[in-house]
């Protein structure tokens, strides 16, 4: 929740409506997301605790750099703190 709330006020900072299309990365499909995210100005692939929907996220930045989607966040999925 917390980054769409960071896009729903970086919108409102810039005076533009921000729409956010959730994806399940667990259970998309290559055919569904390359349906939605041709539909889509920007793309935000955000972190995650452990391995679930690994697969979605790295299909979904696999689209972004291939497409002209643009701008483009991902964010990292794990960390090791020592």
């Amino acid at each position: 929740m917390s980054v769409a709330e960071s896009l729903t006020h970086a919108g409102l900072a810039h005076d533009v409506d921000v729409d956010v299309i959730w994806i399940n990365s667990e259970t998309v499909t290559p055919e569904e997301l390359d349906r939605t995210l041709r539909r889509v100005s920007g793309i935000v692939v955000p972190g995650g605790f452990g391995p679930r929907g690994t697969e979605g996220k790295v299909q979904a930045s696999r689209f972004a750099r291939a497409s002209t989607t643009s701008p483009t966040s991902a964010s990292v999925t794990a960390c090791t703190w020592r």
